[in-house]
């Protein structure tokens, strides 16, 4: 039985790639010994339940670091645990975690897997950031990213082989398809969900509903989520005058639960590597909307047919878009009735499989 590892930067916070790691391990643990390090610990408590065959969290830090102190602090730790445990496969999960686990585990015999969930070329102009991918896209044995566009990319900028790069969606979970709900197409409210950072898009998110709620008093937009900049948006909300109808929801444990009481769904983000919340709105039959943004949405929305994709971070076409929903209900429900035909593809069943054979091929 093969023996893997699923690195994170810190598991005591909610965010896409947690998520993603919690269900890879807790599925891939019936057929491996499954470990899950987390470089740092900002939070008091890991926030998701873990299956009892997997064999253990470990936080390297009992503290919110950063880069070299990670380094200095982590590295012996690390060593120790991944020849104590024989590890075969490292999954480096995020390019947050990817270099300093290069350089952490330099000389070892375990294979490094770098899972890459944003866009390459969205932060192409930041050339620290794209040498570390690059530099961990040389030192791994394998890079996976999210969609197939983003795959593409990687070959052709770093000129990396096909038996090199590799793309594996993120799944919706056969618990969110088991719980989904029927399309409400009465709802007046707006969704987003996601963690509150600057890549989200949530300062745009509040202009567009400057224009479009001020015409259309009897809706409302919720958002979910928390973070750094959760107190910016707040405020931002309050100078507007918008907080009787832009209302935070905060963070919630089972995100599956709040789809059904809306009528739209829309992304604003800056950038993506696969939404995992758009999937869930999909398998929800939400309609949704979002930026046409490099990767990600693409991907999961066909534009006009169960969605809209709009030019990336235009303001007027994002409210115009929102409100043509709003004033167009038999739209919506045409929307709606559409939303599944293309998940199979998504299927938890599938994706596994695809990871299966992956790590049985390294």
């Amino acid at each position: 039985m093969k023996r893997i590892m699923f690195i994170s930067w810190d598991m005591s916070i909610l965010g896409g790639i947690n998520q993603v790691l919690v269900g890879l391990a807790n599925k891939l643990s019936k057929d491996y010994e499954v470990y899950i390090v987390s470089l740092v610990k900002s939070g008091e408590k890991t926030k998701y339940i873990l299956n009892s065959e997997i064999k253990g969290l470990e936080y390297l830090t009992e503290e919110d670091c950063r880069g070299r102190e990670v380094l200095i602090k982590g590295r012996k730790k690390l060593r120790k645990l991944i020849k104590e445990k024989e590890i075969d496969i490292l999954f480096l999960m995020g390019f947050q975690v990817s270099l300093p686990v290069i350089l952490m585990t330099f000389g070892l015999k375990c294979k490094n897997v770098f899972c890459d969930h944003e866009a390459l070329l969205s932060r192409w102009h930041e050339k620290k950031i794209t040498m570390v991918r690059y530099m961990t896209s040389i030192f791994s044995k394998k890079v996976i990213t999210l969609t197939k566009q983003n795959a593409e990319d990687y070959k052709e900028k770093f000129r990396l082989s096909d038996k090199k790069v590799d793309f594996i969606y993120n799944s919706i979970t056969e618990e969110v398809l088991n719980n989904c709900s029927e399309y409400n197409s009465d709802s007046k409210i707006i969704l987003s969900v996601g963690r509150f950072s600057k890549e989200k898009g949530y300062d745009i998110l509040v202009e567009v509903a400057r224009k479009v709620l001020g015409k259309h008093e009897d809706w409302k937009w919720y958002i979910y989520g928390n973070g750094d900049t959760f107190f910016e948006i707040e405020q931002q909300i309050k100078k507007e005058k918008l907080d009787k109808q832009v209302i935070l929801k905060g963070e919630v444990s089972d995100v599956s639960s709040i789809y059904g009481q809306a009528g739209i769904f829309v992304l604003t983000s800056y950038r993506e590597g696969l939404p995992l919340v758009l999937l869930e709105a999909k398998a929800n039959h939400l309609p949704c909307v979002s930026f046409d943004i490099i990767s990600g949405p693409k991907e999961i929305i066909r534009d006009k047919v169960d969605g809209i994709l709009v030019p990336p971070y235009d303001r007027e076409k994002m409210a115009e878009t929102i409100e043509k929903l709003i004033c167009d209900t038999s739209l919506r429900k045409k929307m709606a009735e559409k939303a599944e035909e293309n998940l199979s593809k998504f299927s938890e069943k599938e994706i596994m499989k695809q990871w299966k054979q992956l790590i049985e091929e390294l």
